[in-house]
């Protein structure tokens, strides 16, 4: 692994743009968007049983809702094969 811009090499490498995922949490709404046209799967897990809760697979943008109060594991599966993650409460 070198530096992303090694003074040893011609190469610049840069890193990956960032996502432009936002998810976002509102009473029982869960809302997340991927910007347009991004293809992309949700899970939502409650972490105490490993239980998925909700899940979906959208484009752009999507609105779960979350009947039980608790603390959850969210994942984001890209199109790219990229996952991100997050925990959230429901209260």
């Amino acid at each position: 692994i070198q530096p992303w811009d090694s003074k040893d090499d011609e190469t610049i490498i840069r890193p990956p743009s960032p996502t432009n995922f936002r998810a976002s949490i509102d009473g029982d709404q869960l809302s997340i968007d991927a910007g347009a046209d991004e293809h992309a799967y949700v899970e939502v897990i409650d972490p105490e049983t490993g239980g998925v809760i909700a899940d979906e697979e959208f484009v752009g943008e999507t609105t779960m809702y979350i009947q039980q109060s608790g603390d959850y594991e969210l994942y984001i599966y890209t199109e790219s094969g990229v996952v991100l993650s997050g925990e959230f409460e429901v209260k």
